[in-house]
């Protein structure tokens, strides 16, 4: 269902238009989940209003064509959105969507209009005013990248800017800050009141605490991949590059090992770097690299254009090697004599590529 019946791009049903009662359903259902989480203990709650979800397909006139009180001048569009229920909530805010010219004009002015409107009571929408505002980026289906890795890092500050000078309370920043260093300078700056994270807290999700600690070198730093929303549209788990145990991590709980062995890990590309988690439950590892650094294959992919954040990836490894007490032997060709003593081998060095049989396939100019 959507506010009116135009399909998505990215979607492959056409949805159909949600009919009155649905809409006074839908709005029932967002106060029952506030009141939900107010009982479980929650401080507020975030009305996600933004990237092309359903709130916000009923605010945007590219995707609402209805005729009736939900459709038309923005008051209309944002009947759906602005009837806060959820305002039982000791806390509350919309997240709103930024840089979508068919949302608001890129002057900014029709973009704080809807803020002020979602922030002020006007037509009685919002039973209690919200508590603060989050600054969603883009729309899913938009070809403009928002999220990627070609995105600097809080590229979007200046947005939340304008729209704290705009607004009397707190504005959340949000989109391509993925490191304790980029939100503390936005803070800083006076850019915005509040930091909002998604994807960075599923590539570790220790993240707040390492960064409390004062080790911001620990985390592994989320890489502006977006595999896991991908597989988020197709109704599959959701899984991260850079994390194996992302959403599953009561499956990843390193026990302490009963009888702790010697292991040898030969190979510290990605699969040997894993292996440190053997370390973890106190096993003795030692990694063994031909070359004289770890990281393998990853060292190259992080020279393409655009992927020079892959480094991050290494950079965590060499932490978590430390921490663990992993020996790395870099530099080091595993013979049979080195690994006879080891109670368990590992091998992770890879594979040969395949040379395909063409002609002139070993030109130097190939």
């Amino acid at each position: 269902m959507s506010s009116s019946a135009k399909k998505s791009p990215i979607s492959p049903f056409k949805p159909r238009a949600m009919m009155r009662f649905e809409i006074k359903a839908t709005v029932r259902d967002y106060a029952r989940c506030a009141r939900l989480a107010k009982l479980a203990g929650y401080d507020g709650v975030e009305i996600m209003g933004s990237e092309g979800h359903l709130l916000s397909q009923f605010s945007c006139p590219r995707v609402n064509e209805r005729t009736d009180e939900y459709g038309g001048p923005v008051e209309n569009r944002m009947r759906l959105p602005g009837r806060g229920r959820a305002g039982r909530a000791r806390g509350h805010g919309p997240r709103l969507s930024h840089r979508v010219p068919h949302v608001a004009p890129r002057s900014g002015a029709g973009r704080q209009r809807v803020a002020r409107h979602r922030h002020h009571r006007q037509g009685g929408l919002w039973r209690r005013a919200p508590t603060s505002c989050n600054t969603g980026i883009g729309w899913h289906e938009a070809r403009i990248p928002t999220i990627a890795t070609q995105v600097p890092r809080a590229a979007f500050r200046a947005l939340t800017a304008k729209m704290r000078a705009e607004l009397d309370i707190p504005v959340i920043a949000s989109n391509r800050i993925n490191t304790p260093e980029d939100a503390e300078d936005l803070l800083a700056a006076g850019d915005a009141d509040l930091v909002s994270m998604a994807r960075p807290l599923l590539a570790d999700a220790d993240f707040v605490n390492k960064a409390a600690a004062g080790e911001p070198e620990a985390i592994n730093t989320h890489r502006a991949t977006r595999g896991c929303l991908d597989l988020t549209f197709q109704g599959k788990r959701a899984t991260c590059l850079v994390n194996g145990a992302a959403a599953t991590r009561r499956s990843f709980v390193h026990l302490r090992a009963k009888n702790p062995k010697k292991i040898a890990v030969v190979g510290a590309g990605m699969a040997g770097l894993g292996r440190h988690g053997a370390g973890k439950r106190g096993h003795a590892v030692t990694l063994f690299e031909a070359e004289g650094s770890i990281g393998g294959q990853f060292r190259l992919a992080a020279r393409v254009p655009g992927k020079e954040e892959f480094s991050e990836t290494i950079r965590y490894f060499e932490t978590e090697l430390r921490k663990t007490g992993v020996e790395v032997r870099t530099g080091t060709r595993a013979t049979r004599a080195e690994l006879g003593g080891y109670d368990e081998v590992v091998v992770a060095t890879g594979v040969v590529p395949r040379v395909p049989r063409l002609d002139g396939v070993k030109h130097p100019g190939s």
